[in-house]
């Protein structure tokens, strides 16, 4: 077994006593002195989102939103990408730490405050833990909150994980972390407010309204007056900020070019009525946007860049204005081993869709969750009715034997004809980067090669998305590339 896989598994450490917090730290307030009359927005830092393993700044788009709603100026939100952190198959945290150092430290500056608020994700917890105790963290952080966290008990300050004079609040998922083997008790800290989240998996520990109520009410001391994210509204204009990044080691990608386009929902039928919206991403693989809301159409947003596959991003529309959106992409070549891993896994070919199922904020769970596959067959004549339905969320969906222990935590999925023979198989690819920690697969045939019905819908739970059946073999931007379809659950 990889010794990312032993990371990823190993039970999470308890901390060892801690010792007293430094004078004047009191349970309502931070280091340092508070404004006499200590009203919530005065109490409203500089706040560091840090996401964890295979993630990138996009995981914390929920919170920053409600955040936003709730108060906080944009210039005092920051989201930013672990870069290139991928070291074999495991997450590097010593340079995580490193970035994370450096980032903090522009934040600081950029804003003037003497402590900001981390909230950190996963194995993001290493990185500010390591920045904590070898850093000076201490002498930057005010609040700092652990969702999910996977802690090193070899990096200790004075003894302690929680060093002073930091508040420290861990927010556990009650079992339903695959990260913690079923195990609540796991990655709590002596010293720090450890509380768990009913029901949550680790994904909905970014997205969960209860988490965001808890962090905010710890950062502020008072209670968030939006305490969830309004449905999308007609008509109602949004402005959003794109990165295009390299999937999972999230480099920035410049010089994309991004095509935004609305889809009819359940056909993923391109509207012919206006010109579709095209962009450029600057050097730091950024674009901008305001979009406008209409009910009766999702987003499909096409990505194309030298060197990479064509990516056709499925989605639904926004909710709230975002900064953070990612758009990912995967190389044909080059990146880090993982990703060439998970790249060479792929069977392409000019019948058959490739698919990436992915939703940031809620893991797939086998016995829980519903992920159903409905396609044309192609072995009968063309007609809707002539639809299949694959149950994609079942125990086959689970990793071979000995690949990995958290099978069931599944977040990325990856949809296509494994063998090239245009028929369902009986599950995963024979690949290990495609059955591994937070990543599977599964052997099914979405047709390519039939124009009238050339797309396939696919519902995880409640909720459906429609894509286009893109040949994968060979790319150009009309019929060739590889589909994510984005779900973006908030609970």
């Amino acid at each position: 077994m990889t010794h990312a896989l032993r990371m990823l598994r190993m039970p999470l450490f308890a901390a060892v006593a801690l010792l007293a917090l430094a004078a004047g730290c009191s349970k309502d307030d931070t280091p340092t002195t508070p404004p006499s009359n200590n009203t919530v927005t005065e109490k409203m830092r500089p706040t560091v989102f840090v996401h964890g393993f295979l993630e990138a700044a996009d995981a914390f788009t929920p919170m920053a939103q409600l955040f936003a709603l709730n108060g906080y100026a944009q210039n005092q939100l920051h989201q930013f990408d672990f870069e290139g952190c991928i070291s074999g198959t495991q997450a590097d945290v010593a340079k995580m730490t490193d970035q994370f150092k450096a980032f903090a430290a522009s934040v600081k500056a950029q804003t003037g405050s003497d402590r900001i608020d981390i909230v950190a994700h996963g194995i993001g917890a290493q990185a500010v833990q390591q920045w904590l105790v070898k850093h000076g963290g201490t002498d930057v952080a005010a609040h700092v909150i652990f969702l999910g966290g996977q802690f090193d008990a070899s990096q200790t300050l004075n003894g302690s994980l929680t060093p002073s004079p930091c508040k420290y609040l861990t927010l556990r998922s009650d079992g339903k972390d695959a990260t913690q083997a079923g195990d609540a008790a796991k990655g709590t800290l002596q010293g720090a407010d450890n509380r768990t989240i009913a029901g949550a998996d680790h994904q909905q520990l970014l997205a969960s309204n209860d988490v965001f109520s808890a962090v905010y009410t710890f950062c502020t001391g008072a209670d968030p007056t939006v305490k969830s994210l309004p449905a999308s509204m007609n008509l109602q204009a949004y402005t959003l900020r794109f990165r295009v990044i390299t999937a999972f080691d999230n480099t920035p990608v410049s010089g994309a070019t991004v095509v935004f386009r609305r889809i009819k929902k359940g056909t993923a039928e391109r509207q012919v009525t206006g010109v579709p919206r095209v962009a450029t991403s600057d050097a730091q693989g950024y674009v901008a946007l305001t979009d406008t809301v209409n009910p009766y159409f999702d987003i499909e947003i096409s990505v194309g860049a030298s060197g990479y596959h064509d990516m056709h991003i499925f989605r639904q529309s926004w909710r709230a204005n975002s900064q953070n959106e990612r758009l990912r992409v995967l190389p044909k070549t080059g990146g880090s081993a993982y990703v060439q891993a998970i790249v060479q896994g792929f069977t392409l070919g000019s019948t058959h869709a490739l698919a990436w199922v992915f939703s940031p904020y809620r893991a797939i769970y086998n016995n829980r969750d519903r992920l159903t596959l409905e396609s044309y067959d192609g072995a009968t004549p063309p007609d809707y009715y002539d639809y299949k339905k694959v149950e994609l969320a079942t125990t086959q969906t689970a990793p071979a034997a000995g690949v990995s222990a958290q099978g069931s935590n599944t977040v990325h999925m990856f949809v296509f004809d494994v063998g090239a023979d245009k028929t369902d198989g009986a599950g995963s690819a024979p690949a290990a980067a495609l059955n591994t920690y937070g990543v599977n697969s599964y052997d099914a045939f979405m047709n390519a090669t039939n124009v009238s019905l050339n797309y396939s819908k696919i519902t995880f739970n409640a909720k459906t998305l429609a894509l286009l059946n893109f040949k994968s073999q060979g790319s150009n931007p009309n019929n060739g590339g590889i589909s994510i379809l984005q779900f973006d659950y908030s609970e």
